[in-house]
């Protein structure tokens, strides 16, 4: 049995965006431990976006062989985002 090399990449978002591009996975937890507010999860490409709220889980993955297009992860407050990545890049905004 092969081996996943994947290598999952952890952020900590503190009222700072991140941009994901291309990953092929998205794991994305908004603890309300420090306030109620949502996180903004915008796609670049069409514009839509969602908002998780406070204490809820989101998880993206696109087909097998694909990635997901650019993301944009913005907190609407002081809460602490939790995000697990892998595959792709992220840069802090």
């Amino acid at each position: 049995m092969s081996q996943n090399t994947q290598n999952p990449y952890f952020y900590t978002l503190d009222g700072t965006q991140l941009e994901i591009v291309g990953a092929t996975y998205v794991y994305i937890y908004n603890d309300n431990s420090t306030s109620n507010e949502s996180v903004t999860i915008a796609n670049n490409e069409t514009g839509q976006s969602i908002n998780l709220q406070a204490s809820c889980v989101m998880e993206l993955s696109p087909d097998r062989g694909n990635t997901l297009q650019t993301l944009i992860l913005t907190p609407n407050g002081d809460n602490l985002v939790y995000v697990t990545m892998i595959g792709g890049t992220a840069q802090i905004l």
